[in-house]
């Protein structure tokens, strides 16, 4: 055999092993998604997050050596997350297995060439649906990065470069979230109007006044901008979850039960949540009842016309804006032009095509979304945000001080860490279904958020009439429904502010979870029982972004601006037993700094607190100071968050106070 021959043969048995491997792919798919199932289950458990990364080695290995570079790149990647899972439990736990969902998405596309289909288009932990991160003004290797981490976190990231972006540009991605500078973010969020989409900024600390400014836009989150992109996307995930559609319920009615098993198949392949309804005579029941984001209906109801339907949901004011598609085989102009005149938004024919049956039903409730975050309200829920409902509520107190009245502020939580996955669905119907009872017509409540995990009542009525309605709903929540705990204090002038308010709604709240009581009324002995996590620190901003970071994550805590408050509150507080509190202190702070607090509670309170610095004083002098006095660790601002929140659980440790 001639050279050039045995140089053909051999590319031709290199190409046939090459192929062969990539058709075994399916199998190592397959194992993946075992894998990401398990850790749905239990995402903190050793065994598979060390299987997870043995596998991804090998595919990272063989991968590249068989020439599918994006693959091995791609597993090299996830190999260095499940290396950093391996070394802590909690890190990134509720999102693990979306995450390598959606490595295993990426990984099918990678060895997707121009042959046959792996296999058929794989469901993506429970959502297939990607949003969309709008990256503006960021350096070229950073809004990379952030694409790279984007594609394992379900995201499209779309970069828009300096001075090449419009507000119609802007507007017309219809982002989820933006990231973008400390020197953009005024001009971006000014471009976007009246919307209320999430904004992340990137502080590099080379403009403290547009760092603030940055700081006071209505639901912005500061980052440092030396933060990786994983960190940043640790912010970026929860952000979208108020701007997005997740958890989404689309409720279908149809008499024929192959349809509407149908449906289900091509509408949960989205990560929507789907109920059918074979008996069209308790449609407005049934929307009432699920709090559906689309009504998917039939023409052709047996006796019933889903026409006549149509108009009936919409003579109803609550339903008035609920995204509305018939479905029919009548497909001729005449009928669609009278289920439109009827308020039906689309028309779609039978029998179901899925693909377009997906894209209207997602294109639908994008235009929803959008319209709500222009109102201020959550695309989830339709509830006001906290950027306006804070001001409703405070233009409320200041009424009722005014006019000397009664009042009442309420903070309903979910209990531990916020709803994700399949339980948002869950939780933002418990939500609908809370608030649509204390706000019914004729009581003077109005509901909205607090913050991005959760909601407030106002009510000019005693506090302990809204404790009573509150432990009314508590009895009669729903079977499968998600557990939560709820905050009320009087309005009196003994609290001054809404933030103050809403603060001591929270104590309550924190305290009714400790002590497994659904419901509870704030007095001043409640700062008698220690939460989790006590935060010392001047700086509002940094203050709330602690407090967003540990309610994510289930923590009760409780948040003092200055040394003197802190230490007040401090000696006669009592630590649950078993635990031990934790304290983020800062050490300027006005009263009484740092260092004098931790000296004081050292002398009055030995060994009943463990004390964390967090500061921006660098200095050996200072750290040794710190560590000398006791303290359990010292922090240099600025923190990563992300690193902040993972050493929690570690410090709790240390001191035998691990978590139940």
């Amino acid at each position: 055999m001639t050279d050039p021959a045995r140089a053909a043969a051999t590319a031709l048995a290199l190409e046939a092993l090459r192929q062969r491997y990539r058709a075994s792919i399916a199998n190592t798919l397959e194992a993946f998604r075992t894998l990401g199932a398990r850790l749905a289950e239990q995402p903190d458990t050793p065994e598979v997050v060390e299987s997870l990364r043995r596998e991804l080695h090998r595919v990272r290995g063989t991968a590249g050596s068989y020439g599918f570079a994006e693959a091995s790149r791609l597993s090299a990647v996830m190999e260095e997350r499940a290396v950093r899972w391996t070394g802590d439990g909690r890190l990134e736990a509720g999102e693990r297995a979306t995450i390598v969902a959606r490595y295993i998405a990426a990984l099918r596309s990678a060895f997707d060439e121009s042959g046959a289909p792996i296999e058929a288009p794989i469901a993506v932990g429970g959502t297939s649906a990607t949003k969309r991160l709008l990256a503006v003004d960021l350096a070229a290797p950073f809004s990379d990065q952030l694409r790279e981490e984007g594609r394992l976190r379900g995201f499209d990231v779309v970069v828009r470069a300096e001075g090449d972006w419009s507000p119609a540009a802007l507007r017309s991605v219809a982002a989820h979230v933006l990231v973008t500078t400390v020197g953009s973010a005024m001009a971006v969020h000014q471009a976007l109007g009246k919307s209320s989409m999430p904004i992340v900024v990137l502080d590099d600390g080379r403009d403290a006044g547009a760092a603030r400014d940055a700081a006071r836009i209505a639901g912005a989150r500061v980052l440092n901008a030396a933060d990786d992109p994983s960190a940043v996307f640790d912010v970026v995930t929860r952000a979208a979850a108020r701007a997005s559609w997740d958890g989404a319920t689309v409720l279908v009615c149809d008499d024929d039960p192959d349809v509407l098993a149908l449906v289900r198949v091509i509408v949960e392949a989205t990560g929507m949540h789907v109920h059918t309804l074979g008996h069209p005579e308790r449609l407005l029941e049934a929307i009432g009842r699920v709090h559906p984001s689309l009504l998917l209906l039939d023409i052709n109801l047996g006796n019933a016309d889903g026409i006549a339907l149509t108009r009936a949901v919409r003579s109803v004011d609550a339903f008035a804006t609920l995204p509305l598609i018939i479905f029919s085989t009548q497909t001729d102009a005449r009928t669609r032009q009278r289920a439109l005149d009827a308020g039906a938004d689309e028309f779609v024919a039978k029998p179901v095509v899925a693909d377009e049956l997906r894209a209207r039903i997602t294109a639908r409730l994008d235009a929803e979304r959008l319209r709500q975050l222009d109102e201020g309200r959550h695309p989830g829920t339709g509830l006001r945000l906290a950027s306006r409902f804070r001001t409703v509520l405070g233009e409320d107190v200041a009424r009722l001080r005014a006019r000397d009245a009664t009042g009442a502020v309420a903070l309903v939580r979910a209990d531990g860490a916020v709803p994700g996955g399949s339980a948002l669905a869950g939780w933002h119907a418990e939500v609908r279904r809370l608030a649509d009872a204390l706000a019914t017509p004729g009581t003077t409540r109005q509901v909205g958020y607090a913050d991005d995990t959760a909601f407030a009542v106002v009510a000019a009525e005693p506090a302990a009439t809204l404790v009573e309605a509150l432990r009314q709903l508590a009895a009669l929540t729903p079977s499968g429904a998600p557990a939560w705990h709820a905050g009320v204090v009087a309005v009196t002038p003994l609290i001054d502010g809404t933030d103050a308010l809403l603060a001591a709604a929270a104590d309550a709240a924190g305290v009714a979870e400790l002590t497994d009581e659904r419901v509870h009324a704030w007095s001043a002995t409640d700062e008698r029982l220690a939460p989790d996590v006590i935060v010392v620190e001047d700086d509002i901003a940094l203050a709330d972004m602690l407090r967003y970071a540990l309610d994510t994550q289930g923590y009760t805590h409780r948040v003092y601006t200055t040394g003197t408050d802190a230490l007040d509150a401090l000696r006669v507080m009592r630590p649950r037993v078993g635990r031990k509190p934790l304290i983020l202190l800062d050490v300027d702070l006005p009263g009484l700094d740092g260092h004098s607090l931790h000296e004081r509670l050292r002398i009055e309170r030995p060994g009943v607190f463990a004390v964390i610095f967090a500061t921006v004083h660098a200095s050996e002098g200072e750290q040794l100071r710190a560590l000398r006095a006791g303290a359990l660790d010292y922090l240099v601002k600025p923190v990563s968050l992300r690193v902040l929140m993972a050493k929690i659980p570690n410090w709790m440790a240390a001191t035998g106070a691990a978590r139940a």
